[in-house]
């Protein structure tokens, strides 16, 4: 039997901050918190419910049930398959990467036969249980702890502490269970996107940029938003996990341990926070925001010192036609980018920065048009013996990456894994058994470093600085830089896992201070120091997967870090693509993107609607905004022009940019058979006064201002509902219409 007290009793005190009455009361295995704005109960290792004090709302009760999640202390001597399985770094149902469990054998949680405790620690609580177990075995000698208190603004802390004598921890997970089904989630997700119930019971495993780019995610229902984050200034590993259950969520993150994690015998994670505040995700994540601008406030204030970088609002990363980019758009609102400005093939030779034969003259000749350049450099590669990597004796500079929870101790990447998870996608792996790094490796094998090699970091710093002051390129473009986590190193002189890429991208910063950043991906170990991270959104995931983007982004980390996202051009080749990168552009506060040889504006189809849609950006100078109100429903993102504050509307099917009167400025529609509004489709014959329609709900649409052509030489007023225009062309003397039902 669990030790219990067979009465309740109210542990009360006040904070000397007088910030907030906060209070501990204990219910046999229960324990009721209470902070300024939360009311949360905790049983056996995990958060059983949670609702606002101020207005009620209910956001976690027993009965939404979630169903099957990782709880307590994680600890796996030997166990590595469900390791690994359990940390696949994109748990994405829509690409089947998600995890379906039954039985959790790693995670040892409070058991019936477990002795819990509660214990005052100063103004905190702790909560013990000891002896855990999991569905097969029960270990008395290990224990878990929960230490709850509130912080100086009146939120909800804990932090957790495990011990297992067997060795093997790898985390702990308090998660917050029995969510609503009626939430919205909003987490910062491929730059922020919102999900919400479905049918289909997953659990999904988030585990570094750009799949999880920041430790916050908010949690919104009838006007309040919850926030949970991690306060985690020494940037630890961590992993976060999101379970869509039969009738409610459940979320958590879990702080990792520092591998190898054999000998792993205890674990105290970073303190977690939670609150509830009115209004919407902003305001649930707006005490990580307020921290992280804080705590980087020099290096913020560095990054956004640079006039011109701010005035950038359209990158060109295909095409050199500087002369018709400059006959359309204002120069100095123009940055072109460059995606293998080396001498050497894409990925090979690195880190070779010798120059392509006329790369300085082109930048010199897009200098003298008044634009700016950038182009691709490398952060953490390297190809094995390659002549550089010979001629500087990087082997006694470069470190490789030894290990991750996803392929822990896995000697050779299974066939198996997920397509969207490469090497190429997420960083090479060196499971050398022996003293030597490199043991193994084939001369020519592209190499991903880790950061925490400080004679690395300075070589790579001394690197850029030749680089930038040799070719003139105003700009970097980091590949490479978002890869922030643990490999394996532990601590290397005082740093461990994410600290490298902190003082990586410090370190740049401190050496070329006129020199801005972008950057693969833009999570908060980089995020102060990059201007514009990039956002893949046209190569990431499958068909399905994109598909949800164009409907489901919000400007997240956009507003966490305050940067600007960048989505490329490049493999922009269809119309479904278009969509794609305009749409999340749109929502995610971004800007232009265009290859120099645009379409015309006034040609109409979804080229034409990128080259009116960079007009607009570069001429109106539109940046992100962000009020202090709720966003109005269907409303994503807000821009702020030189005339005024722009609104992006996306309704699920529709949307649209509006002007600071509420014009339509341009539009695109997708999952529909008609348009209502002032917009018209170029090349349309089927339309009357009230709207345009026979759209193919499969296919995306571009609307713009006027018909630059002033009609057409055919038009039909109606059709039979359901039926929609398959084919349509004109030529001297005929038309040809062809329908489908």
């Amino acid at each position: 039997m669990r030790s219990v007290y067979f009465c309740s009793f109210l542990l009360l005190f006040l904070f000397a901050s007088g910030c907030a009455n906060f209070s501990v009361e204990r219910q046999a295995n229960r324990v009721l918190v209470r902070s300024a704005r939360v009311e949360a109960v905790f049983e056996d290792g995990q958060i059983v419910s949670c609702r606002s004090r101020q207005q009620g709302t209910e956001f976690a009760a027993p009965g939404n049930e979630a169903g099957v999640i990782p709880i307590g202390l994680g600890c796996a001597i030997g166990q590595y398959e469900e390791l690994r399985t359990l940390h696949v770094p994109w748990g994405s149902v829509d690409l089947n990467q998600h995890v379906n469990v039954q039985k959790l054998n790693i995670y040892l949680r409070p058991q019936t036969q477990s002795q819990f405790t509660l214990d005052r620690e100063g103004k905190q609580w702790r909560l013990t249980w000891q002896g855990l177990g999991n569905d097969k075995e029960f270990f008395p000698e290990c224990k878990l702890s929960i230490v709850v208190g509130s912080d100086e603004y009146g939120a909800l802390t804990w932090y957790a502490e495990g011990q297992a004598p067997q060795g093997g921890i790898f985390g702990i997970q308090t998660p917050l269970n029995n969510i609503s089904s009626e939430v919205r989630f909003v987490l910062p997700h491929f730059g922020g996107m919102e999900f919400r119930h479905s049918s289909r019971e997953a659990l999904c495993p988030y585990g570094g940029a750009p799949f999880w780019e920041a430790p916050v995610t908010a949690i919104e229902k009838d006007g309040m938003a919850l926030g949970v984050w991690l306060h985690n200034p020494e940037f630890q590993p961590y992993y976060a996990y999101f379970k869509n259950g039969p009738s409610g969520f459940a979320f958590s993150f879990e702080p990792n341990s520092l591998m190898p994690i054999e000998n792993k015998i205890e674990f105290r994670t970073p303190l977690q926070k939670l609150d509830i505040f009115p209004g919407d995700w902003k305001d649930a994540m707006r005490p990580f925001r307020n921290w992280y601008q804080k705590e980087f406030a020099r290096e913020i204030a560095r990054r956004d010192s640079l006039d011109w970088a701010e005035n950038i609002k359209l990158v060109i990363d295909m095409g050199t036609d500087f002369e018709k980019v400059a006959a359309e758009f204002d120069p100095t609102t123009v940055m072109f980018h460059n995606w293998n400005a080396r001498a050497a093939k894409f990925d090979t030779e690195l880190p070779d920065w010798t120059p392509r034969a006329g790369f300085v003259e082109s930048v010199e000749k897009m200098h003298s048009y008044g634009f700016k350049s950038m182009a691709y450099v490398n952060t953490y590669c390297i190809n094995y013996q390659s002549p550089v990597f010979q001629r500087d004796n990087l082997e006694n500079i470069f470190l490789t990456r030894k290990n991750s929870l996803w392929r822990y101790n896995e000697e050779v990447a299974k066939s198996s894994q997920p397509s969207a998870l490469s090497d190429m996608l997420i960083g090479t792996v060196d499971q050398a058994k022996g003293t030597d790094q490199f043991e193994g490796i084939k001369p020519g094998r592209l190499l991903y470093g880790d950061p925490l090699s400080e004679a690395w970091r300075v070589y790579h710093a001394k690197s850029m600085q030749v680089w930038n002051t040799s070719t003139g390129s105003d700009a970097n473009y980091e590949d490479t830089a978002g890869c922030v986590n643990d490999h394996g190193n532990g601590i290397v002189d005082g740093l461990s896992a994410g600290q490298g890429s902190v003082a990586q991208m410090r370190l740049l910063q401190e050496t070329q201070p006129g020199v801005p950043m972008a950057s693969e991906y833009g999570p908060e170990g980089i995020a102060f120091a990059v201007k514009w991270p990039l956002n893949y959104a046209q190569v990431w995931g499958n068909i399905d997967f994109r598909r949800r983007r164009i409907h489901r982004q919000l400007p997240v980390t956009t507003y966490l870090y305050g940067y600007t996202t960048w989505i490329p051009y490049i493999n922009c080749g269809n119309d479904f693509t278009r969509h794609l990168i305009s749409a999340c552009s749109d929502a995610l506060g971004g800007m232009g993107m265009l290859s120099s040889n645009f379409a015309d504006a006034d040609s109409g189809g979804l080229p034409a609607h990128l080259t009116h849609r960079a007009k607009l950006f570069t001429q109106k100078k539109l940046k992100p905004y962000f009020p202090e109100h709720p966003y109005p429903e269907f409303i994503r993102c807000y821009y702020q022009g030189i005339d005024g504050i722009y609104q992006y509307y996306d309704d699920g099917k529709l949307q649209k940019m509006l002007s600071p009167d509420g014009e339509e400025l341009y539009a695109r529609i997708d999952n529909a058979s008609s348009y209502e509004g002032k917009l018209t489709l170029p090349g349309w014959p089927l339309s009357n006064d009230k709207c345009v329609f026979g759209l193919n709900p499969e296919l995306s649409y571009a609307f713009f201002p006027k018909s630059p052509k002033g009609g057409e030489i055919l038009q039909i007023e109606s059709l039979p509902e359901h039926v929609c225009l398959q084919r349509y062309f004109t030529g001297p003397g005929f038309v040809y219409l062809e329908l489908r039902d």
